[in-house]
């Protein structure tokens, strides 16, 4: 039997090395980095992205922290039925929101180092027990549920609340452009058309979200069912179709 201990911290994006004071006592306008549990409406929402796919996940891969990204589910039970349900990505806040946020949407916690979850499950024939701890624990946890960071993050998001309502700004930070091309197979193993992108310095472990721009729109994607190891995409045509199009800007985040 395979045992693997990860963090979610090293899945979600490579933090720069910026210290902050410890994760203690703060102040109630004390500014605050956090890691958070984002549906992907709200996510993609702020990108100005149509967030029209389909999450549903089989369980099993939704929990697989080989390939379900910078992604989480909000329970055991409630992968099953929903799926992967949205993104953990960096946050820049108060104390102050953070407590509104959690007075206004039950469930929702801060999650902690002594947090931790296990699981078993079958990967490619060999039952393999996953142990996630501190952030890594957020893979199973309650939307808008937050682990505090220590360390600012190369990007994030901001975020206010308003009448109860968490209400996001679009990612900022350290992003660079730079040209792909892509390797395109139709039909492709998981969905109608996927394609590899290559020539652009991408590690997975940088990719938490992806979009895709065209003359029409910007679309949003989805992990496991669009996006697999960071540079490697794909949808269903009954999802979405750009026959014709051009794909102008493809957005890691």
């Amino acid at each position: 039997m395979k045992k693997i201990t990860a963090s979610l911290l090293s899945l979600a994006m490579i933090l720069s090395a910026l210290a902050l004071a410890p994760a203690a006592a703060f102040a109630a306008d004390d500014e605050i980095y956090v890691l958070m549990n984002i549906p992907y409406g709200d996510f993609y929402g702020s990108e100005n992205a149509v967030d029209a796919l389909s999450s549903a996940t089989l369980a099993g891969k939704a929990r697989n922290v080989n390939v379900n990204g910078a992604s989480y589910h909000q329970s055991e039970a409630a992968v099953k039925e929903e799926g992967i349900a949205g993104v953990t990505y960096p946050v820049k806040t108060t104390q102050a929101q953070l407590d509104a946020l959690l007075a206004a949407n039950e469930g929702a916690k801060q999650v902690t180092d002594a947090d931790e979850i296990t699981y078993e499950m079958n990967v490619r024939g060999t039952m393999t027990t996953f142990t996630l701890s501190g952030s890594g624990a957020l893979q199973e946890a309650p939307s808008y549920s937050y682990y505090v960071l220590s360390e600012a993050p190369s990007a994030c998001k901001t975020m206010t609340v308003e009448n109860g309502k968490p209400v996001f700004g679009a990612a900022s930070g350290s992003f660079s452009d730079g040209e792909v091309t892509a390797q395109v197979k139709a039909p492709g193993g998981h969905t109608s058309i996927e394609f590899t992108l290559e020539g652009a310095e991408i590690a997975a472990a940088d990719v938490s979200a992806v979009t895709v721009t065209t003359a029409s729109g910007t679309y949003a994607l989805h992990h496991v069912t669009n996006i697999w190891r960071g540079t490697e995409l794909g949808w269903d045509l009954t999802d979405l179709d750009l026959g014709g199009e051009t794909i102008t800007s493809i957005r890691s985040t």
